[in-house]
C-alpha cells in the first residue's frame, strides 16, 4: 500500500484545524501563528514532551497524524524547522537591538507566517 502523497499532506496541513490550549513559549517572542499545524507541530516537538506530559503528547500526535497523513517523523521534523525558524528570527531580533530593549517579561510580537514543510 502506497502512503499519502507530499502534495496531499501539505493540503491537508495547511487546513489542519486550530486547537485549544496554552500558547506556546517561544523564548522573547510573542508569536501570532498564521498556521494551526505549525503552532501544533511547535507543541508536540518540545523537547522531552513525550517524557514528561506522555498523554497530550500522544493525543497531538494522534490528531496530527490522523488528519494530515504524516508520520510522527515528519511531524516531529517540522515541528523542529519551527523551533529554528523561530530561533533565527530572535538572532536578528538580538542582533538589530530590538530584544535587549525589552524589559521584564515584556514580549515581542512577531507573525510568523506559514513555514513551508520538508515532506
Amino acid at each position: 500500500m502506497f502512503g499519502i502523497r507530499s502534495d496531499t499532506k501539505r493540503r491537508l496541513a495547511a487546513v489542519f484545524p486550530a486547537r485549544p490550549g496554552p500558547t506556546p513559549d517561544a523564548g522573547a517572542l510573542d508569536v501570532q501563528w498564521a498556521s494551526a499545524f505549525d503552532r501544533a507541530c511547535f507543541l508536540v516537538s518540545t523537547p522531552n514532551l513525550s517524557v514528561r506530559h506522555r498523554g497530550p503528547f500522544d493525543h497531538l500526535m494522534r490528531d496530527l497524524t490522523r488528519a494530515t497523513g504524516c508520520t510522527d517523523a515528519e511531524i516531529l521534523a517540522h515541528g523542529d524547522k519551527v523551533r529554528r525558524v523561530l530561533r533565527l528570527v530572535e538572532d536578528r531580533l538580538m542582533q538589530s537591538g530590538e530584544l535587549p530593549r525589552l524589559a521584564g517579561r515584556q514580549k515581542r510580537t512577531y507573525h510568523l507566517a506559514p513555514v513551508t514543510p520538508s515532506f
